[in-house]
């Protein structure tokens, strides 16, 4: 099975930091991280001002972006079900604190919210928040 390949923003802080928390929660067993500015993008169609919108995942021939890319990566990191069962175990009254919002998070009527909060965050980021190269 091919992995997933995730576009972006390589100059942002905000995706530097997002990106290394999904890594040391093991998202790069299922996924491929590149910086829109690798140009890799243009091999799927994907111009590089649409891609400084949003973050992108592309998977086979499924092309994902802003809140529903997020939510695509967010499955395909193996940290996350850890952390979920978890809070699961620890957390009192869990289904009310813990699986009652994932299933809403992840609800399709969702996710018109969830864009909205996406953009809204994605809008204020300051784009010249650079972190050094690693």
């Amino acid at each position: 099975m091919a992995k997933a390949i995730v576009l972006f923003d390589g100059d942002c802080g905000l995706c530097q930091r997002t990106r290394a928390v999904l890594l040391a929660l093991g998202s790069g067993l299922l996924l491929q991280w590149r910086p829109l500015q690798s140009g890799e993008g243009a091999h799927f169609g994907l111009a590089t001002e649409t891609l400084l919108e949003s973050i992108h995942i592309v998977s086979g021939r499924r092309i994902e972006r802003g809140f529903r890319a997020a939510k695509m990566i967010l499955l395909r990191t193996p940290g996350f079900y850890l952390l979920l069962a978890a809070a699961l175990i620890l957390v009192p009254d869990a289904f009310w604190y813990v699986a009652l919002p994932l299933a809403i998070f992840f609800a399709p009527p969702f996710e018109p919210a969830g864009e909205a909060v996406y953009r809204y965050i994605a809008a204020r980021r300051n784009p010249s928040c650079t972190l050094p190269r690693s």
